[in-house]
């Protein structure tokens, strides 16, 4: 090849400009005007394949009103969404286990991309109420700590997906 001639452009330069962001379902890259992601199949609407909230950019967690409490036996427990789609709403955590995720059939049903559909569990046992991440994609946090399982104290913060919950137990009388 002569100097006068042009170079063709390596693999590296010809895709330089493109912008790729990954598949909330399976973290696979996508091209942002995909409609479905080629790995999975997910559908992929405006805003889909933007990042999850740092756990550690959550600020002051907001005041809750105590009469969500009211009525719950000791030992039941609420979760308050306190960030996220739906704030405000409570969940009243009553029975064995409390299933969270996308699915159908969640106890908790969270409708984000970025919720897992069996994404984790809360099981009431002797002590408490226990946290668990049912190998979701995008994990389990309890105050800003990826868990795998962790016990849950009056106060905590709970991350799923985009959701922002605080978890209250009612009080022993």
């Amino acid at each position: 090849m002569s100097d006068d001639q042009p170079r063709p452009e390596a693999p590296a330069e010809m895709t330089s400009n493109i912008e790729i962001s990954r598949c909330p379902s399976c973290g696979q890259p996508v091209l942002p005007e995909s409609r479905f992601c080629s790995a999975c199949g997910a559908a992929l609407t405006a805003g889909d394949t933007a990042t999850l909230p740092n756990p550690d950019d959550t600020g002051p967690v907001p005041a809750v009103d105590a009469e969500v409490l009211r009525g719950l036996t000791p030992g039941d427990a609420v979760l308050v969404i306190s960030r996220g789609p739906d704030e405000g709403v409570t969940f009243e955590l009553t029975g064995d286990t409390v299933s969270i995720g996308r699915g159908d059939d969640s106890t908790v049903f969270l409708d984000d991309v970025t919720v897992s559909r069996r994404h984790a569990e809360l099981a009431h046992v002797e002590e408490g109420w226990v946290l668990s991440d049912a190998g979701s994609l995008n994990g389990s946090y309890v105050n800003k700590k990826s868990v795998v399982t962790q016990a849950l104290a009056n106060g905590d913060e709970i991350q799923i997906g985009k959701y922002r919950f605080l978890f209250l137990e009612a009080p022993s009388t």
